[in-house]
């Protein structure tokens, strides 16, 4: 008779949680955090023990998370990208945009070691055999900005304008993304927005700041949405909430490649068998080969 399934159960979620198992992933969960929030605490927890970070994701909510000085950066999915409503004109840029060159030129200008960030570029993730196309680009600060038109400190407050009906999330009547980008632009920050809403000698229209002061409260609600944790200006969470012992959970610990290779070909999941035996590229990402690790209390069926 054939071997019994690691996976009888065609329950995607399910399933890919237990393939994370049986590679010694740790998932993590809050039933009251939203996965961008976890990651976001990963992200201030990493930079806090001075790692370079870089956080693959097509979640435009992450490129807030992105910062220069720190190395944190985004792979986001390439063909995602060229969706994006950007073309954003140089001169309708934000004030943090422009700061980036600005600053570049004036460190230059001292005499003082400038770093570049790297261009977007395309990977390739090589199995065994044949090699499978996996397009991301490497978004820094300079990139986001292309990308929205806005710094990645302002990511919220450009939602808190033009709103997110992905996240159901209010923005203000008639303010697209190129209106909220020269808003941005003109006055910093949200909180800038609203106080030139307040004045009325202000560059505004009257029906613009009519239009602004209504939906105070919902871009505020939005603004505060928004902001994922770990991000600036985010509320902080209790202490406790991630103790270190739960990122030393986190930490990879090899695999049997046997047992994994026979888990995915459960799943159906060919391409990926070609990449779990040594110098695979999955070998190399999540150190296979070592010591496996088992779990108290899982049962696997065999």
């Amino acid at each position: 008779s054939s071997p019994r399934r690691l996976f009888p159960v065609p329950d995607d979620t399910c399933s890919i949680t237990r393939l994370l198992g049986v590679m010694s992933v740790t998932p993590l969960s809050r039933p009251w955090l939203e996965a961008d929030d976890l990651a976001g605490l990963l992200v201030q927890h990493a930079v806090r023990k001075g790692m370079a970070v870089r956080i693959l994701s097509g979640d435009r909510d992450l490129m807030q998370l992105v910062s220069d000085p720190w190395d944190v950066a985004m792979l986001y999915p390439a063909t995602s990208l060229l969706k994006s409503p950007s073309s954003i004109p140089p001169s309708a840029s934000p004030s943090g945009a422009t700061s980036l060159s600005a600053a570049t030129a004036a460190a230059a200008s001292e005499g003082l070691a400038v770093t570049t960030p790297p261009p977007p570029h395309r990977s390739r993730l090589r199995g065994s055999g044949r090699a499978a196309d996996f397009p991301f680009v490497e978004l820094r600060e300079a990139d986001v900005v292309s990308a929205l038109g806005v710094a990645p400190a302002l990511v919220p407050d450009y939602k808190a304008l033009t709103g997110d009906a992905s996240d159901r999330l209010p923005g203000v009547a008639g303010i697209g993304p190129k209106t909220a980008v020269e808003l941005l632009a003109s006055y910093g920050n949200m909180a800038g927005v609203h106080c030139a809403a307040a004045v009325p000698a202000s560059k505004l229209s009257s029906k613009r700041r009519a239009t602004l002061q209504d939906a105070l409260p919902a871009s505020q609600y939005t603004l505060t949405m928004a902001r994922v944790l770990g991000s600036p200006g985010a509320a902080a969470l209790p202490d406790g909430v991630m103790s270190e012992q739960h990122f030393e959970r986190l930490q990879l610990r090899g695999f049997d490649p046997e047992l994994v290779h026979r888990a995915i070909l459960d799943l159906e999941m060919q391409s990926l068998a070609r990449g779990v035996h040594r110098g695979g590229e999955l070998w190399t990402l999540l150190r296979g080969g070592r010591e496996a690790v088992i779990t108290e209390g899982c049962r696997w069926s065999t």
